[in-house]
């Protein structure tokens, strides 16, 4: 009790509860919800964010490409400075061998 359990999607109507009994989890509307966290800023309990509004305190990663908004969003005081953890991350595809040979 007393432990938020959901994770900002941009919409109310989506979900994305670590307590959902069926274990389903909705996509975002949108990738980098900066947004959200300028509303946790000045709504530290976002429960009482404007209805309608998302509300986010987090954003887990950020990937190359948005240094120019982050930097921005960082000016205005609503975020924190990034900090690398280290790991690299990487896209790729896993096609197993039988596909590749049937093709």
């Amino acid at each position: 009790a007393g432990v938020p359990s959901t994770i900002e999607t941009g919409s109310s109507s989506r979900n994305f509860n670590f307590y959902d009994p069926e274990n389903s989890f909705s996509e975002g509307t949108m990738t980098y919800d900066y947004e959200a966290l300028r509303t946790a800023s000045t709504h530290p309990d976002c429960r009482d964010a404007p209805s309608g509004r998302s509300c986010a305190h987090v954003l887990p990663e950020i990937w190359n490409g948005q240094e120019s908004v982050y930097k921005d969003v960082e000016k205005e005081g609503f975020i924190e400075p990034e900090v690398g953890n280290g790991a690299a991350g990487k896209f790729s595809w896993y096609v197993p061998k039988f596909t590749a040979e049937k093709d």
